[in-house]
C-alpha cells in the first residue's frame, strides 16, 4: 500500500496537457485517495433500489457491502467516459439530522443521471453514504428514546 506521500508523489509527477488541463485522466490519484481515506463509492443500482423501495439514504455504516466499491475493487475500476462513469454529488442537507429524509434529492439525482443515460455500472459519491457518519443527535434525545428520565 502506498501512503499519503505516495499519492502526493503521483500528483506531483502528473502533467497538465493542452488547454483543457487533462489531469488524472484515469482517476488513479482519486482512487488511491479514496482507498487511503476509507472513502467508498456507491453503485448506481443501489440508489435506484433505494428509490424503488421508497427508502431514504442510509449512513455509510448502514450501507450493505455489496452496494459499495472500495479498497482493491476501487483500485481496479476503470474510470472515465469510455469506462465506468463517476459522479460526485454535493447539495445542502435538508435537515440537520439527515441530508434527504423524504428522498427529494435522491429522486432529483436519479432523474438527472437518467437524462445522462447512466447505466448501473456508474459510481456515485454522496458524502452521507460514502463517508462514515457520526451520531448527529444530542445524547439527551437518545436517553429519552431509551426510556430514561432526564435530570432536572
Amino acid at each position: 500500500r502506498q501512503g499519503a506521500n505516495g499519492v502526493q508523489r503521483r500528483i506531483s509527477k502528473m502533467s497538465v496537457v493542452g488547454e483543457r488541463g487533462v489531469f488524472d485522466q484515469n482517476g488513479d490519484v482519486l482512487k488511491e485517495y479514496c482507498v487511503q481515506s476509507d472513502v467508498a463509492l456507491l453503485r448506481l443500482g443501489y440508489l435506484r433500489q433505494l428509490q424503488s423501495e421508497r427508502r431514504a439514504l442510509p449512513r455509510r455504516q448502514e450501507v450493505p457491502g455489496c452496494a459499495l466499491v472500495l479498497g482493491d475493487a476501487l483500485r481496479a475500476a476503470s474510470l472515465g467516459r469510455a469506462f465506468t462513469r463517476l459522479f460526485a454529488v454535493s447539495h445542502a442537507w435538508l435537515t440537520t439530522e439527515h441530508p434527504d429524509p423524504h428522498r427529494t434529492r435522491l429522486d432529483e439525482l436519479l432523474s438527472q443521471l437518467g437524462r445522462l443515460g447512466c447505466d448501473c455500472d456508474a459510481l456515485v459519491f454522496v458524502d452521507y453514504c460514502c463517508i462514515y457518519q457520526v451520531e448527529r443527535r444530542h445524547p439527551d434525545v437518545r436517553s429519552l428514546e431509551a426510556g430514561e428520565r432526564l435530570p432536572p
